[in-house]
């Protein structure tokens, strides 16, 4: 009877089984997951690359999210959306997202945040209750919000200021020089660092943007909140409570350390706060009042949020957001710009047209560069054009305007009525790529935009690096569209200008004058890893 029993036992905990036993719990709780937790998608609504009447996309189907993403997007894209038609993709993991067409912005537009929100829809991509402990850090994300407040002209000089300190840390102190004076560096890292502690003066401030422990920890926060994030996309909810507790395990950690960071600066602003408010101060009894993101979100929290005023805790989540937002794709996209810089030289002279452009913009008033105005960044349009030009053929992510729906039956404009908890969303890439919309849209052209300013003038359609269009969606539409987009044009072009004016830039030997092509992890495109240039610091200023 024994040697029954054991043999029972010792077959039932065998690895077939335990696999067994697990895919069997697997497919139970995705089951419930779809049945109770999952709203369905409209059935009226096709299903990319399958037959008409199915529900379920193929193995094959689902595998070219992972494959050939940008052939899926373009198939949505030409036979349905660009004729005004939805259709649904599959996304991550097992789940599929319906995608709307582009004429529907208007609709879009009209809703309510009650009705369809953005930042809820953040709140579902990026897991914020696991992550940093609750959904207000991106469903209430007043931090946001202030940034459209910022004043970009009164923080130009610190700004120019603290690119020449990153220029001469992550640059001039970084790698060897040969006997000419030429050094490689890798893009993606160099940029990275560069972007980190320009942003980190925006948001912190003096001293801590320029502790490199802080800026890599930032850097690392960022992209553990994308695990996270990427967790909660490919799984069912119902999986989450677990999965995403597990896969936050590092941020938690990370977050302890970011804490001990900010805290001094956190007391101190805090204690002028609240002597400034509490007492009648004299002129000269304190020093002038720092000006950045944290500060805008301590006063604003003094005044709306004393709960979170008092809690170094969530004043500290609110600057990771920050971050994340002013870091993480500002990063990427600049990096790439930079390869597209060297990529376009060789055809459209591109480093000397811009050269020109900042000599003549910046430098017009007696070589006074450090007043950085919005009437002058508006006037490198040769520079601005560059950067749109960038994200319209390398923007990092494949879709824009997401919204979930928060109430019952909401009604499209082609009469499908949308369950409460849908998601969707519009294809940013695929406009960008279509012959209909842009000539020879495949060619990476620098200068598209700024010849068609050149040639229609004051009537030039609005195609300005920070302006968004129904064709033109790397950060988002309307009201909603990113407010950080504003921070990163004032970033790159002051980023160019320090570049092209103490620093040569070439390709490697090795790449024979060819850039190194992105590549793309499922929808988000990416400067290629490792991909390096080979720059010289100038004896003299090339303008």
């Amino acid at each position: 009877m024994a040697s029954t029993l054991d043999k029972l036992y010792s077959s039932s905990t065998s690895l077939p089984c335990i696999i067994l036993c697990i895919l069997a719990l697997f497919l139970l709780l995705y089951t419930l997951d779809t049945i109770f937790l999952t709203p369905p998608l409209p059935p009226s609504i096709p299903l990319l690359g399958e037959p008409p009447s199915s529900r379920h996309f193929s193995l094959k189907t689902r595998l070219s999210y992972y494959t050939s993403n940008l052939t899926l997007q373009q198939e949505a894209w030409h036979n349905h959306l660009k004729h005004g038609r939805p259709v649904i993709i599959p996304t991550l993991g097992l789940s599929s997202e319906l995608i709307i067409p582009p004429q529907w912005l208007k609709w879009v537009h009209s809703l309510p945040d009650n009705a369809a929100n953005s930042w809820e829809a953040f709140v579902t991509m990026d897991q914020p209750y696991y992550s940093l402990g609750h959904a207000k850090y991106l469903g209430d994300s007043y931090q946001g919000e202030l940034v459209k407040k910022f004043d970009l002209e009164r923080m130009g000089e610190s700004i120019w200021d603290e690119m020449g300190f990153a220029f001469r840390r992550w640059i001039d102190e970084e790698g060897e020089t040969d006997r000419d004076g030429w050094k490689e560096l890798d893009v993606e890292k160099t940029v990275r660092m560069i972007i980190a502690q320009i942003t980190s003066r925006f948001i912190v401030g003096l001293p801590l943007c320029r502790n490199e422990q802080y800026l890599r920890l930032t850097c690392d926060i960022a992209d553990a909140l994308v695990v996270v994030a990427a967790t909660g996309m490919a799984l069912p909810p119902i999986f989450m409570p677990v999965a995403g507790r597990i896969a936050s395990l590092p941020v938690k950690t990370k977050l302890s350390k970011f804490r001990k960071f900010i805290q001094p600066v956190y007391n101190e602003r805090v204690q002028q706060l609240t002597t400034s408010t509490g007492t009648k101060q004299q002129v000269g009894d304190t020093p002038p009042k720092p000006y950045d993101h944290l500060q805008l979100i301590l006063e604003f929290a003094h005044k709306n949020r004393p709960e979170e005023f008092a809690s170094l805790h969530e004043i500290a989540n609110r600057i990771v957001v920050s971050n994340f937002g002013g870091i993480h794709q500002s990063a990427i996209h600049l990096g790439v710009m930079v390869l597209d810089l060297l990529a376009s030289d060789s055809e459209f002279n591109t480093i000397s047209a811009l050269r020109e452009e900042f000599k003549r913009v910046i430098y017009s008033d007696g070589g006074n560069s450090d007043k950085w105005t919005k009437a002058k960044l508006a006037s490198l349009t040769k520079t601005d054009s560059l950067g749109r030009e960038t994200m319209r053929l390398h923007t990092f992510a494949g879709r824009s305007v997401f919204r979930k729906v928060l109430v019952d039956n909401l009604q499209t404009p082609d009469g499908t009525v949308l369950p409460k908890g849908t998601m969707f969303s519009l294809l940013a890439k695929a406009p960008h790529l279509d012959s209909d919309i842009y000539q020879d849209p495949l060619k990476f052209d620098p200068f598209r935009f700024s010849r068609m300013r050149e040639i229609h003038g004051p009537s030039s359609p609005p195609v300005s690096f920070v302006t968004a269009s129904t064709d033109y969606l790397p950060f988002g539409h309307g009201k909603h569209a990113c407010p950080g987009r504003f921070i990163l044009d004032f970033e790159l072009k002051m980023f160019f200008c320090y570049l092209l004016r103490g620093y040569d830039v070439e390709w490697p030997e090795q790449y024979g004058g060819k850039r190194p092509p992105n590549y793309y992890l499922t929808e988000a495109c990416f400067p290629p890893k490792g991909a390096r240039i080979r720059i010289r610091k100038r004896e003299a200023p090339a303008f």
